[in-house]
């Protein structure tokens, strides 16, 4: 099974499905994965990763880099958003 994919802000689903990341099924569908895919508009995708830490669940990007593997912080569920994506894009670049 391939890591499910984020682009311009929309997810799409095997079975075809498209929805926005920024709606209330994509804050569903944030719950139910663990990792995805992220291709901002005008970086190179990184990978985005749920971690279980002490206060709940937390988002992580990771990109690596000249076989170095950087991480950075995103927040909790509620916290993702494209724009938030976008900007991580750009620090990880």
């Amino acid at each position: 099974m391939a890591i499910p994919s984020v682009m311009q802000g929309l997810i799409e689903l095997e079975n075809g499905k498209v929805f926005e990341l920024d709606s209330a099924r994509g804050a569903t569908w944030l719950e139910l994965v663990t990792s995805f895919r992220f291709e901002p508009a005008n970086n190179k995708p990184f990978t985005v990763r749920k971690e279980i830490g002490k206060g709940g669940d937390y988002w992580y990007g990771y990109r690596k880099m000249a076989g170095k593997l950087h991480k950075k912080y995103i927040g909790k569920s509620s916290e993702i958003s494209t724009a938030k994506l976008e900007a991580i894009a750009e620090v990880l670049n």
